[in-house]
C-alpha cells in the first residue's frame, strides 16, 4: 500500500524523493518492486550518482550542465587526466545526447573554457554532492592553464561545504595563493575554506611550501573531525595539529625532507593514540626516540622494518615483570590488535624482536612482503603469524650476491602448508616458478603441449599443498586496470578435484587507494 500511495504522488514529486536516496543498490532495491517504479528510477537516478571521467571527455559534462535537474543528484565526482590513470570511467550515458560536430575541439583555444565551464555549471547544480577527486597525472602538473578556472571550481565546491566530506586534490594546486600576510584567516584561496570533511587527501608539491604550510595547518584547524590524512612527509607544522577523530594517516614523500621531520611525525603520532591504519616510510633509521605503547590501537601498518622493529623493540624493555605485575586495569598494557602489515622485508632482527614481543600477533590476518633477502627467516612466519588468511610475497629472492633466486616447487611445498589459514596468494612468484620449471623441461615445439600438461599440474600440487588457498594471481594483466587477473580455486568435497577460473580485479576507488593494500 505504502509503495502505491508513493507512485501515486505527481512525477516531480517522485523524483524529489528518490533524489534522497544515495546508495544506488536501494535505488535498485526499489526499480524491482515493480515496472512503474523502474520507470522513475531508472536511469534518472540510478546513472546519476557517481561521475568519473577523464580530461578533456566533454559530452557527459555539456550534458550535466545542460540538465542540471540530473546533476543534482550526483554524488561523487571523480576528474582525472586521460595519462596513466588506473581506474575505468564511469558516467551517465542513457540520456546523454550526441555534442554537434564540431562544437568542441580538444585542441582549440578555447578548448579548455568550454571544458571547465561546463564542469562549474555541473558542479554548482551538485546538491548532494558528497566526493569530490581532481587528480592530474604525475609528475604533477597545473589542473588548469588558466588558474582561474581551478579557483572558480574550488569555490563553487566550498559553497557545499555542509556536504562535502571527503576531498582528493593532487597535482599542481594551491599555486597562486597570496601570502600569508596578506590573508592571515587564510580564505581568499577556497582551498583554505574547506569545512566539515571527515577524509583529506593532498598531492603535490605546493602544499607544503614556506607559503602555503601556514594556510594549510588553517585547513586542518577548520576540520576537527577528520578520520582519515593523506599528505606530503614535507608538512613541517603537522606536529602543531590536533584531529581528535583522526583514525587513518599516510604521509608520503614528494620531493625530499631533512632527517629531523621523523621526530615532527612522531610527535604527531604520539598525540594521536586513536590511529588505526598508518602508512609512514621514516626518512632516517634512528627510531630510538619512539615512547612505549606508542599507537595502542594500530591494526594496520605499511612502513619499512626499522620503524616496525623499534615499534615493538622499545617495549621489550618496558614489559611487565612478576614482581611489576597489577591487577589494576588501568595500569595493565594495553595489547595491540595488528591485523595487517605491509613492510619492505621480515629482516632476522625484526623477526627476534616480534617473536619476543608481549603483544599478541595472533591477529595479523595480512602480511605484504616487498623483499625477501636469502638470509630472512621466512620459515618463521607462520609461526610469528598463524592465522594469517591473506599473503602477498615478491616474485624471487635476493641472493648473497644480489642475484635473483626463484622459488622452487619444493620451497612452495614446504612453506605453503604451514599457513593453515591461508585464502589469498598474491604475487607472481608461483608463475616464476612454473616458468623455471617448464625451462628446465624444454620448451621445444613439439613437447609445448606437455610442458603446458606438466605446469598445470606442477599449480595444483602446489594448491593442493594449501588446503585453504581459495585465490591467487594469475600471470596475466588486466589491460584496463593494469591488475593481475584473479585464479578463483574451487575444490570438489568428495573426489577432491581442483578447479579454477579467472575473474577480473575489482575497480577500486581513489580513497581506496590507501586502504586497498589492508583489504
Amino acid at each position: 500500500m505504502a509503495t502505491c500511495a508513493l507512485l501515486a504522488l505527481p512525477p516531480e514529486i517522485i523524483d524529489d524523493i528518490l533524489g534522497y536516496i544515495s546508495r544506488i543498490g536501494h535505488l535498485v532495491s526499489f526499480a524491482l518492486t515493480s515496472h512503474d517504479a523502474a520507470r522513475h528510477v531508472i536511469p534518472r537516478h540510478t546513472e546519476y550518482r557517481f561521475l568519473q571521467t577523464t580530461y578533456p571527455r566533454f559530452p557527459p559534462w555539456h550534458h550535466l550542465a545542460q540538465h542540471t535537474n540530473l546533476a543534482r543528484n550526483i554524488r561523487n565526482v571523480y576528474i582525472f587526466d586521460r595519462n596513466g590513470n588506473p581506474f575505468l570511467d564511469k558516467f551517465p550515458k542513457s540520456l546523454v545526447e550526441p555534442v554537434l560536430p564540431g562544437y568542441f575541439d580538444e585542441k582549440a583555444y578555447d578548448a579548455e573554457a568550454k571544458y571547465m565551464h561546463a564542469i562549474l555549471r555541473s558542479v554548482a547544480s551538485m546538491d548532494f554532492l558528497d566526493t569530490f577527486v581532481w587528480s592530474t597525472k604525475s609528475p604533477p602538473r597545473y589542473p588548469t592553464a588558466d588558474y582561474r578556472w581551478e579557483i572558480a571550481i574550488l569555490d563553487a565546491l566550498t559553497r557545499k561545504v555542509s556536504m562535502i566530506t571527503r576531498l582528493y586534490l593532487s597535482g599542481g594546486f594551491a599555486r597562486y595563493t597570496p601570502p600569508f600576510k596578506d590573508d592571515p584567516e587564510s580564505i581568499r584561496y577556497p582551498g583554505w575554506r574547506f569545512t566539515n570533511l571527515t577524509c583529506l587527501s593532498l598531492h603535490g608539491p605546493e602544499w607544503f611550501t614556506a607559503n602555503n604550510s601556514l594556510q594549510l595547518r588553517h585547513l586542518l584547524s577548520r576540520n576537527p573531525s577528520l578520520e582519515q590524512l593523506e599528505i606530503p612527509m614535507e608538512f613541517s607544522l603537522l606536529a602543531s595539529c590536533r584531529l581528535p577523530h583522526l583514525k587513518r594517516l599516510k604521509l608520503t614523500l614528494t620531493s625530499g625532507a631533512p632527517i629531523f621531520i621523523d621526530t615532527i611525525h612522531i610527535r604527531f603520532l604520539c598525540q594521536h593514540e586513536n590511529i588505526e591504519d598508518l602508512y609512514w616510510y621514516p626518512i632516517g633509521n634512528n627510531m630510538n626516540i619512539l615512547p612505549p605503547g606508542l599507537l595502542p590501537n594500530l591494526k594496520r601498518l605499511s612502513t619499512d622494518f626499522s620503524f616496525a622493529q623499534a615499534l615493538y623493540a622499545n617495549e621489550l624493555s618496558a614489559a611487565p615483570t612478576p614482581d611489576t605485575l597489577t591487577d589494576d586495569p588501568a595500569h595493565q598494557p594495553r595489547p595491540r590488535q595488528l591485523e595487517c602489515l605491509d613492510i619492505r622485508s621480515l629482516t632476522p632482527s625484526l623477526v627476534s624482536v616480534l617473536s619476543q614481543s608481549p603483544h599478541s600477533l595472533t591477529s595479523l590476518k595480512t602480511l605484504i612482503l616487498h623483499s625477501i633477502q636469502h638470509n630472512d627467516p621466512i620459515n618463521q612466519i607462520p609461526v610469528l603469524f598463524p592465522n594469517i588468511s591473506h599473503l602477498h610475497l615478491p616474485s624471487a629472492a635476493i641472493g648473497p650476491a644480489s642475484e635473483r633466486m626463484v622459488f622452487t616447487v619444493d620451497g612452495w611445498l614446504s612453506l605453503l602448508p604451514k599457513f593453515e589459514r591461508l585464502q589469498v596468494l598474491r604475487g607472481s612468484g608461483i608463475w616464476e616458478t612454473l616458468r623455471q620449471v617448464q625451462t628446465q623441461a624444454g620448451g621445444g615445439q613439439d613437447d609445448a603441449g606437455n610442458n603446458q600438461a606438466n605446469t598445470k599440474q606442477v599449480l595444483e600440487t602446489i594448491i593442493r599443498s594449501c588446503p585453504c588457498l581459495r585465490e591467487l594471481d594469475d600471470w596475466k594483466r588486466d589491460e584496463e586496470l593494469g591488475e593481475f587477473m584473479r585464479i578463483v580455486v574451487r575444490r570438489g568435497e568428495e573426489s577432491g578435484r581442483i578447479t579454477y577460473h579467472f575473474r577480473k580485479p575489482k575497480p577500486v576507488s581513489v580513497f581506496d587507494i590507501f586502504a586497498a593494500a589492508f583489504d
